[in-house]
């Protein structure tokens, strides 16, 4: 955790001189692992991921906490990966809103606003922070933190009136 935040300040530190092709590049590799939560098939998340000791870290709402409160979960994309088949289920990832993203050399984090839905439902919202790293073949993740909102998700109407 320690080294995601001195990744970060070592970003936000001087500003970037970043062309679009990097940011858009670094923005499609997001997509990719989008899509293999969305495909559930181990070898998707092979071809996005930097190293299987990479970390999710996810804070969720804990149920019938007095004051609301979050847990989190911390776990090796190794460990959540374990045994990953397609179950039949749609699960789609997208922006609510246009991503933050900060590249630096071969280090990128990009920062936004999410929504998840289960089978065309909308199951929650949140906030997403991934880091990655710049291989021969691509931008990888390296790290993906992520809450976990049920409520006060913003509706396409709301999103259609800010837009």
């Amino acid at each position: 955790m320690r080294a995601a935040s001195l990744i970060l300040l070592m970003l936000l530190a001087q500003p970037a001189m970043t062309d679009e092709a990097e940011i858009e590049a670094v923005l499609s590799a997001v997509q990719d692992a989008f899509d293999a939560v969305r495909s559930q098939r181990r070898e998707d998340w092979d071809e996005v991921l930097y190293s299987a000791d990479g970390n999710i870290l996810a804070f969720r709402p804990m149920p019938d906490a007095e004051p609301p409160a979050m847990e989190s979960q911390l776990v090796t994309f190794g460990q959540r990966l374990a045994g990953i088949e397609p179950n039949g289920v749609d699960y789609v990832e997208t922006w609510e809103s246009e991503p933050n993203v900060w590249v630096r050399g071969p280090l990128a984090v990009v920062i936004g606003r999410y929504r998840f839905h289960i089978d065309g439902e909308l199951s929650h919202c949140g906030s997403t922070i991934m880091d990655l790293a710049k291989e021969d073949n691509g931008w990888k993740v390296v790290n993906w933190s992520f809450t976990v909102e049920p409520e006060g998700c913003r509706t396409r109407q709301t999103l259609d009136f800010i837009e």
